[in-house]
């Protein structure tokens, strides 16, 4: 697509999609793009909107194309398939822009980039969509040719065959399907107040007093919108740290102010959960991560909360780096995120099943590893954001049982399908 001085949303989040789809985070892709040039609060929203709103619809909106085209959908430019899918998204689900104003955009563009004829095509499709934009929002366009119900969820919630699949064998059929709605539709904010900052308790009570808060905990909340503006201003204090209110749960149901010292926080990322442990009062704290760059975002991210400094370095999680054994390691495994596809839908377009077998693999060798380097009457306390058995009790049971005296489970907590957060968390607690 041509490029301008001064960027228009639609060709913002047409940059940040195809940055995504060749291999980056959503979130990573769209930071970028927002920070690397002045955009208006507005524009910054609109942007989101449409990038995330593709991902969330994208096999719902290849469904409608492939049946509104006389040719094969795969003969087309990845980058028509992809503005003409945006534009169906636009058309159907924002109404900030009139529909004809929408259809002209994508047109133009695609004339411009590729041409007239594919421009012609694209909009022949989207004043078709414009006149059966109300068949396309209920679900019986999905089942017109009357396939099984599992094809059905698949086209209807934009999910790939074998994550229906899996949803299916998880879950009742009801609460598959609860599942499967949650991912089409934003998450809410997590908000964790930070009580190391004076002011906190009185932001606290002040927001979850709001009319958007849909729960609370003693230090978060998750509400519907939050006024982003004000959000970066209390971030910047280190007031608060957006943080899903479902991870808060998933961690503090494992008691974590009982854990014995020292802690390792063994796969800590950008500093989420090691923040959260810092803040909840967890001393003897020690973290690490396989990548060098996530560590440095952990120690910003503990600066920027005005925390202790903690042992911090990059290191496996299968052996601890400083010569002596923790008593508590919290395992906060990579995993396929087949439990947080409301915040990150691209993983419904990137994620394929030989995907599940590595990071069992993987998910495998961390837990057996932690498990034998914890001394007697030591505790591993397993996290995960998935749904996903074979990757949750099914894979400790194995490796438990596999291993004969490396440890019982003491706690598990599954992922809960009526939770009103629209993400799903795994944990339990191994004692050795």
């Amino acid at each position: 697509m041509s490029s301008s001085k001064s960027p228009s949303p639609r060709r913002l989040a047409l940059q940040v999609i195809e940055t995504t789809l060749r291999g980056d985070e959503l979130q990573a892709a769209l930071n970028a793009c927002l920070t690397s040039r002045p955009v208006s609060d507005p524009d910054r929203h609109l942007v989101t909107q449409l990038a995330y709103g593709y991902f969330r619809y994208k096999l719902r909106l290849e469904h409608i194309l492939g049946s509104f085209l006389t040719r094969n959908q795969d003969s087309l430019p990845r980058q028509v398939t992809t503005a003409i899918c945006l534009g169906i998204y636009e058309i159907c689900f924002l109404d900030r822009v009139p529909e004809y104003a929408t259809v002209h955009w994508y047109v133009q563009q695609i004339k411009k980039g590729f041409s007239s004829k594919l421009g012609g095509l694209a909009n022949a499709v989207l004043r078709r969509v414009c006149r059966e934009k109300n068949e396309l929002i209920g679900r019986e366009f999905y089942a017109r040719d009357n396939p099984d119900w599992s094809t059905f969820l698949g086209r209807y919630y934009a999910c790939p065959a074998w994550m229906v699949g899996l949803c299916l064998q998880a879950f009742s059929a009801e609460h598959a399907e609860a599942v499967l709605a949650s991912s089409l539709a934003p998450p809410p904010v997590g908000l964790r107040f930070n009580p190391w900052v004076p002011g906190w308790s009185e932001l606290y009570s002040r927001l979850a007093a709001q009319e958007s808060v849909i729960a609370c905990t003693s230090r978060g909340l998750a509400q519907r919108s939050v006024a982003d503006r004000e959000i970066r201003g209390h971030e910047k204090q280190g007031l608060i740290t957006r943080q899903s209110l479902a991870a808060q749960i998933a961690l503090d149901q494992e008691h974590p102010r009982g854990w014995s010292r020292p802690v390792w926080d063994a796969c800590a990322g950008r500093g989420l959960k090691t923040g959260h442990l810092l803040e909840s009062g967890c001393t003897g704290l020690w973290a690490s991560d396989v990548h060098t760059h996530k560590v440095a975002a952990c120690r910003r991210e503990l600066a920027r909360l005005h925390l202790p400094e903690i042992p911090l370095c990059a290191a496996d999680a299968a052996k601890p780096p400083w010569g002596r054994r923790p008593q508590t390691i919290l395992l906060d495994v990579p995993c396929s995120g087949l439990g947080v596809l409301s915040r990150r839908p691209d993983i419904k377009a990137k994620r394929a099943p030989r995907d599940l077998d590595n990071l069992i693999r993987l998910q495998t060798r961390l837990l057996t590893s932690c498990l034998t380097v914890l001394p007697r009457g030591g505790r591993l306390v397993y996290i995960s954001c998935t749904i996903n058995p074979e990757e949750n009790d099914g894979l400790i049971r194995t490796v438990l049982e596999q291993n004969p005296g490396l440890g019982r489970m003491i706690s598990m907590h599954p992922p809960n399908p009526a939770t009103p957060f629209g993400e799903y968390f795994f944990s339990a607690s191994i004692a050795v």
